[in-house]
C-alpha cells in the first residue's frame, strides 16, 4: 500500500490557506500527498534530522523566501519555532514534544498511514478546535478522498488538525498512472523512470562542466548588467511596491512610495555630508567603558527630557497565543547573537535590574526613581489601542494605582499594525488598527483616565498626545479634529498633539501641519542615510545594514551648524537622541545596526539637542526625547547593562546638566568655594571687535572666583570708549587695559602684540575672540555654548582649578561665535 500511495497526486490546492504557524507531519517526505499552501510570504523550514526539503520544493512554490534550519534535539522544537513549517521524520510521535502538535503549530496536515498514525492522530485531535479526517477510498482506476470521521478510516487517510475556521472542499478523486498496482510493477516503473532522469542529468552535467569556463565569461557583461538594474531606484521601487501590493493592495503601495521618494529625497539633499567624513579616520567598534551609577540629584536643567518606555516585559494572553508561553522583551534579547567581529550582542541586563517583570510595582518604583536620580524628566508609554483593544496596558494602568510614585508622564499611540514581523506593515498580521470614524471618538474618551492623574504630561494646561506614524492614519484631519470636538465635549479641553517623524515621513509631506502643534524626532527614523551605512550587507542574515554612529553625529551636528535644522517646516520640532540602536535580536533577515556607538557622540547630541530646545522653545516648552528608556530588543536603553554599567544614563545626564564629558572631572554634588591657599595670577586677554557681545562676555568673566587682570583689544577709539565704561561699571577684574591694534591678523596679531612683554608675568591665561555671526543665530548659539562650558560657574571654576593644584598652565581657549571653522 505505501508503494501505491506514492504513485498518487493529491493535491489540496489553495483550500487551506496558511494564516498562523503550520505544521506538516510526513512519513514520507511530502509524499503521498503533494501539498499546496497558499498564503506564506516568509516562512522558515525546520526539518528534524533532515538535511534537504527538496522534495516539498512544489509544495512552497508559493513562499517567496524560504528558509531551512535542520535539528537534532527534538527539545528544540518546544517553545520555539513558531511561524514555521515543521517536515517530520518517520515516526512523528517518536520526537514530538510532550505537548504534542498544539504547542508548535495552529495547522497541522497529517497523512494517515499505519494504525499507530491514527491513534496518534487522535490523541492530538483532541488538542485543536477543529479536526477534519479524509478517508482513501480506491474506486477502479480511480483513487477517492472525502471527508469522514475516524471510524471509517482504513487506515489510510489524511488529517487536517486546525485552531484556525478552515473551508476545506470536501472530495478529491485523482487517476491513477498505472492499472497494474502490484508493488513489484510498480517498484519497476520506478526504478526506470529514476535512472532514465539520472542518466539524462549526468548528460547534461558533463556537457555544461565542459563549457563552464567559457559560459561564466560569457555571461559576465549581463550579470553585472543585471546588479546595476536591480540597484537603480525605479526597479528598487518597482519591486517595493510589487510586494506591497500583495501584502496589503494599494494602500500599502502608496505608503511605500512616499517613504521611498521620502528617504530618496533625504539622501538627495544629504549627499554634501561624505565632504565632512576623514577619509582616513578609523572608528572603534564601541567607544564606551564601565561606569558605576553617579548621583545628578543636586543638579538642575532647564530641558525637560521624555525617554520612551516599551512595556512588553510582562507576560498576557495574547502573546502567549502568539509567540508561546511566557513570551516577553526579555525572550528574543536572550538568545540574540552577534553577528560580525566587534558586534555588540547579546545585551544583558545589569545585575542591579535584572530580567525585571512589569508587572511587579517595584520594578516601576525603581525605575522612577532612577531617572529622576538622573535628570529624566519623564516617561513617554507606547499606548497600544486597536479600535477599544489595548494591550500590554498593564503597567501604565499599575502606575495610575500608585500616585506616590513620582515621575511625570504620557503616551504615545503606537499605531501601527502588530505583526509577526515587527515592522507594523500589512503582511502577517496579529492585530490591526481598523481606523474607523468611531475609533476617534472612542480613542480619546480611553485616554481621559490617563489624562486625569496630575502626573501626565501637560504643556500650560493642556494635555500632550503623541502619535507614532501618522502616516498610517488614513485621513488625519478628520481623526484630529474628531479628537479635539470629543476632548472638550468630555472635559478635557484643548489638548496638543505631536507626531513623529518616522517612516521617512515629515508632517510637511504629509500635509498635516495644519492639524497637529508640532512634530518630535524620532532617531533611528529619517536618519538611514546612504552617507552613514553600509547597506544589503551578508551577514548571517540577508539584507544587513550597518550605519556608522559616530557619522551620522557629526551630520546631524553639520546640519546645526549650518542652519539646516531650522528648515523643517511651519511647526515646531522637539529633537531626540538614541544609544546605539541594533534590531539583531529582533529579526533573522533585514536587521540593521548603528556601529561604531560612542559616549563623546551621544555626549555631543544631548548637548545639541538642548541647545536646540534653548534656542527654539520658552523653559516650559523645552521638551526632548530619548530613544529609548528600556529598548533592549533594539539596543538602545538608558538602563545600565552588565559590559558597560551606567555608561548611557551617565552621559546623558551630564550633557542634560550642562556638566563635562571627561570621566575625571567630578561631578559638583556641593558647592565649591574659593580656595584661601590659591596665589596665582590669572589674565584674560580680550579681543572684541564686536561690542554687541561686550556685556554677555563681562557677565561670564565675573564667575572667575579669584582676582584676575583684564587686557582687551579693539579698533577703534569708540568701542575702546565703551569697552573702558563698561568695565569701569559692570566688571569685577582688579585691573583693566583697553589698547587699539589694526584689523589684522584676525584676534591672533592682537593676542600675541598685547601680551608679549607681560605673558610671563601671570600663571594662567585665558584668551577670547568676540567673534559673532550677522547671518543667523546658530554661531551665536554656539558663543553661549562655548561661554556655558568654558566657565559655567563660579563652583565649576572653584573645582577645576582646585584639580590643577599647585602648577602653572596657560588656557588658551577661543570662544568663536560663528560657523567658519576654520576660525577655531
Amino acid at each position: 500500500m505505501q508503494k501505491i500511495l506514492e504513485k498518487i497526486k493529491y493535491t489540496i490546492a489553495n483550500d487551506i490557506g496558511y494564516h498562523q504557524s503550520m505544521l506538516i507531519a510526513s512519513d514520507a517526505c511530502g509524499d503521498p500527498f503533494d501539498f499546496s499552501v497558499r498564503g506564506i510570504k516568509n516562512l522558515k523550514v525546520v526539518s528534524f534530522q533532515r538535511a534537504s526539503i527538496s522534495a516539498f520544493r512544489k509544495s512552497l512554490k508559493s513562499v517567496d523566501d524560504v528558509v531551512f534550519e535542520k535539528i537534532n534535539d527534538a527539545n528544540e522544537l518546544e517553545n520555539q519555532y513558531f511561524h514555521t513549517v515543521l517536515l517530520s521524520a518517520e515516526d512523528a510521535p517518536r520526537f514530538l514534544p510532550t505537548k504534542g502538535f498544539s504547542s508548535i503549530g495552529d495547522t497541522i496536515i497529517l497523512p494517515i498511514l499505519t494504525a499507530e498514525n491514527k491513534q496518534f492522530a487522535e490523541q492530538q485531535a483532541e488538542k485543536f478546535r477543529y479536526v477534519y479526517w479524509f478517508g482513501y477510498f480506491p474506486k477502479g482506476d480511480y483513487h477517492y478522498f472525502e471527508l469522514t470521521t475516524p471510524d471509517h478510516l482504513d487506515p489510510v487517510g489524511l488529517v487536517v488538525l486546525s485552531n484556525t475556521d478552515l473551508k476545506i472542499r470536501n472530495g478529491y478523486s485523482v487517476l491513477n498512472s498505472t492499472v497494474d498496482h502490484t508493488e513489484e510493477k510498480l517498484v519497476e516503473e520506478l526504478f526506470a523512470d529514476v535512472t532514465a532522469k539520472r542518466d539524462a542529468v549526468n548528460g547534461l552535467y558533463v556537457e555544461l562542466e565542459r563549457c563552464q569556463g567559457n559560459l561564466y565569461l560569457l555571461t559576465g557583461p549581463f550579470r553585472v548588467i543585471k546588479r546595476i538594474i536591480l540597484r537603480s531606484a525605479p526597479v528598487k521601487l518597482l519591486r517595493k511596491c510589487r510586494k506591497a501590493y500583495r501584502e496589503g493592495g494599494m494602500s500599502l503601495v502608496f505608503q511605500r512610495i512616499r517613504s521611498f521618494l521620502g528617504l530618496s529625497k533625504m539622501n538627495a539633499e544629504a549627499d554634501e555630508y561624505f565632504q565632512i567624513f576623514d577619509p582616513g579616520k578609523e572608528y572603534v567598534d564601541y567607544d564606551a567603558s564601565y561606569q558605576d551609577n553617579q548621583d545628578f540629584s543636586g543638579k538642575q536643567t532647564d530641558v525637560k527630557m521624555l525617554a520612551y518606555y516599551l512595556p512588553q516585559y510582562h507576560t498576557f494572553k495574547e502573546n502567549d497565543e502568539w509567540w508561546g508561553k511566557g513570551f516577553t522583551e526579555w525572550s528574543n534579547t536572550r538568545v540574540a547573537e552577534p553577528r560580525f567581529n566587534g558586534h555588540y550582542q547579546p545585551r544583558v541586563p545589569h545585575e542591579d535590574i535584572g530580567y525585571y517583570d512589569l508587572s511587579d510595582i517595584e520594578t516601576m518604583r525603581k525605575q522612577a526613581a532612577l531617572a529622576k536620580q538622573h535628570g529624566i524628566y519623564g516617561f513617554c508609554f507606547y499606548y497600544y489601542w486597536f479600535s477599544g483593544k489595548r494591550l500590554m496596558e498593564k503597567p501604565v494602568d499599575m502606575l495610575l494605582e500608585h500616585p506616590e510614585i513620582d515621575i511625570p508622564f504620557c503616551l504615545c499611540w503606537a499605531n501601527e499594525n502588530w505583526t509577526r514581523a515587527w515592522d507594523g506593515q500589512n503582511r502577517d498580521i496579529l492585530i490591526q488598527q481598523d481606523y474607523s470614524e468611531s475609533d476617534d471618538d472612542r480613542f480619546i474618551r480611553d485616554l481621559k483616565p490617563y489624562i486625569d492623574d496630575k502626573r501626565y504630561i501637560k504643556v500650560k494646561g493642556k494635555p500632550l498626545v503623541i502619535v507614532y506614524n501618522p502616516g498610517q492614519i488614513p485621513d488625519c484631519k478628520r481623526s484630529f479634529n474628531k479628537w479635539r470636538e470629543v476632548a472638550r465635549e468630555i472635559g478635557i479641553g484643548e489638548i496638543l498633539i505631536w507626531t513623529c517623524r518616522t517612516a521617512n515621513n515629515t508632517a510637511k509631506r504629509l500635509e498635516i501641519e495644519d492639524y497637529i502643534d508640532a512634530e518630535i524626532e524620532f532617531p533611528p527614523h529619517n536618519t538611514w542615510l546612504n552617507a552613514f551605512a553600509e547597506r544589503n550587507i551578508d551577514l548571517k542574515g540577508k539584507s544587513a545594514s550597518i550605519f556608522n554612529y559616530q557619522k551620522m553625529v557629526d551630520g546631524i551636528e553639520y546640519d546645526y551648524f549650518t542652519g539646516k535644522d531650522k528648515k523643517v517646516g511651519k511647526k515646531p520640532v522637539h529633537h531626540a537622541c538614541m544609544m546605539a540602536w541594533d534590531n539583531a535580536a529582533r529579526r533573522k533577515n533585514n536587521w540593521f545596526t548603528y556601529h561604531h556607538f560612542s559616549l563623546k557622540s551621544l555626549y555631543r547630541w544631548v548637548l545639541l539637542i538642548c541647545t536646540q530646545a534653548r534656542r527654539d522653545f520658552d523653559e516650559d516648552e523645552r521638551f526632548v526625547f530619548v530613544n529609548a528608556w528600556n529598548e533592549w530588543a533594539e539596543g538602545t536603553y538608558l538602563e545600565p547593562d552588565q559590559k558597560y554599567g551606567y555608561a548611557n544614563i551617565n552621559t546623558v545626564s551630564k550633557a542634560l546638566m550642562g556638566l563635562p564629558f571627561d570621566d575625571d572631572v567630578a561631578v559638583i554634588n556641593e558647592p565649591g568655594e574659593p580656595n584661601c591657599h590659591f596665589h596665582k595670577k590669572i589674565a584674560v586677554q580680550v579681543h572684541m571687535f564686536y561690542t554687541e557681545t561686550l556685556a554677555e562676555t563681562i557677565e561670564n568673566l565675573n564667575k572667575i572666583p579669584y582676582p584676575f587682570d583684564c587686557f582687551f583689544s579693539t579698533d577703534t577709539e569708540e568701542k575702546a570708549t565703551l569697552i573702558r565704561q563698561t568695565l569701569k561699571e559692570k566688571c569685577n577684574c582688579e585691573h583693566f587695559t583697553v589698547e587699539l591694534f589694526d584689523s589684522r591678523g584676525r584676534d591672533v596679531a592682537p593676542f600675541l602684540v598685547q601680551m608679549a612683554d607681560r605673558i610671563d608675568d601671570y600663571d594662567y591665561i585665558c584668551h577670547i575672540h568676540s567673534k559673532r555671526t550677522v547671518t543667523g543665530d546658530h554661531g551665536n548659539e554656539w558663543r553661549k555654548y562655548i561661554f556655558r562650558h568654558l566657565f559655567g560657574s563660579k563652583e565649576y571654576l572653584c573645582q577645576k582649578t582646585a584639580e590643577y593644584g599647585n602648577g602653572a598652565g596657560a588656557v588658551s581657549l577661543k570662544v568663536v561665535g560663528s560657523c567658519s571653522l576654520e576660525t577655531c
